[in-house]
């Protein structure tokens, strides 16, 4: 189906749209990432080893709500929900989509101006490059490599007598930021999405 695409495609070449699997991966290398500032800070999350801190969170989860007035705000801090979930170790990202369409997508960064990394996000399989909807959606989540796929690159590296990779997260970090989006292709990236950023404009 995709060589079917490119013959299409090749034949009629204002036929080509922006979410096409054949522009998944870019053509040649690109000089440099561009800088980008956004509007809602993308934090990162804290962590913890001890019960104690773990107590004095909640504790404070319960004075914030009380000062807020928030239902569940009360002295009964039992009254008080989380919602637990498995966390992906990988490297955080935010997407834009433009009715619809994946538009841009940057690293974390130092939360407020991140990289674009649009062109090596493109070629992850799992991201979706055009949406059911014509929605304008901001969207965050992690890249990451599953361990049997991290293990497999890391033998073909060695098989090449190059230095294995550390870790999957370093080498999801790593690769993200090659400037060669071919070079990001070969390597078995995924992509978790989990937040949405502000409202969906066109729902």
């Amino acid at each position: 189906l995709q060589k079917e695409v490119a013959r299409i495609e090749a034949a009629h070449t204002d036929w080509v749209v922006d979410y096409s699997p054949s522009r998944r991966v870019g053509h040649s290398p690109i000089s440099a990432f561009i800088k980008v500032e956004r509007a809602v800070p993308m934090l990162s999350l804290d962590n913890t080893y001890s019960e104690s801190e773990l107590r004095d969170f909640h504790d404070r989860v319960v004075r914030d709500l009380a000062r807020r007035g928030e239902p569940g705000a009360s002295s009964d801090a039992d009254k008080v929900v989380y919602v637990l979930e498995p966390k992906i170790d990988g490297i955080g990202i935010e997407l834009v989509y433009t009715d619809g369409v994946f538009t841009l997508g940057t690293t974390r960064g130092d939360g407020l101006i991140g990289e674009d990394v649009t062109v090596n996000l493109r070629t992850i399989k799992n991201l979706p490059l055009l949406l059911k909807q014509p929605v304008d959606l901001t969207v965050r989540g992690e890249v990451y490599m599953e361990r049997p796929d991290f293990a497999a690159l890391n033998e073909e590296r060695l098989s090449r007598g190059e230095e294995p990779f550390k870790n999957p997260r370093n080498a999801t970090g790593g690769t993200l930021k090659q400037l060669d989006s071919r070079r990001v292709a070969d390597r078995p990236l995924r992509v978790l999405l989990y937040e949405v950023v502000g409202e969906m404009a066109g729902v």
